[in-house]
């Protein structure tokens, strides 16, 4: 019996011990989440050069809006592995060229893959896309390539590569 008590009475020691002279734990910080990014590349931004400036709005789901020498681009993308340095998959609407006719190349709704190196570095970009209306430049180009009253595709591939920082 005398075993028992002393067990309990060192047992029931170390618990007051412990929380007495226990030390409190400081307050850990939450990693700070990045849901913003900014690529700049070739084929960016639906130009020849141009940059892609992306927003998280939640875990998965980040919308993109891009600009540079002679076209814009708006997307939606989805994000793998919900965050905004993983690969997605992107819905994106391209205007190649300039806003009137004679200036416009063509106006494309596309499907791409996107790769995200993580942490930031190489972005590259592959996918299709239907052409949704071509201008006098589109026009003129498709007959270059193909001759005298070639007709365009009515889908097109759409690639790009580029390096993006995440802020």
């Amino acid at each position: 019996m005398k075993k028992k008590v002393l067990f309990v009475f060192a047992v029931l020691t170390v618990v007051v011990c412990t929380n007495l002279f226990a030390e409190e734990m400081p307050d850990v910080k939450k990693p700070v989440v990045k849901e913003n990014a900014l690529t700049i590349g070739i084929l960016q931004g639906a130009s020849l050069i141009g940059a892609d400036y992306e927003r998280m709005i939640n875990d998965r789901i980040g919308i993109q809006a891009g600009v540079g020498i002679g076209g814009f681009d708006v997307g939606v993308n989805y994000h793998l592995k919900g965050q905004i340095d993983s690969s997605f998959v992107s819905v994106t609407y391209w205007n190649q060229g300039g806003t009137t006719y004679d200036t416009l190349g063509e106006r494309v709704l596309g499907l791409t893959y996107v790769y995200r190196r993580a942490r930031g570095g190489l972005t590259a970009q592959i996918g299709f896309g239907g052409v949704l209306e071509y201008g006098a430049i589109g026009k003129k180009a498709a007959e270059m390539l193909g001759g005298t009253g070639t007709t365009p595709p009515t889908v097109i591939m759409l690639y790009s590569i580029g390096y993006y920082f995440m802020f």
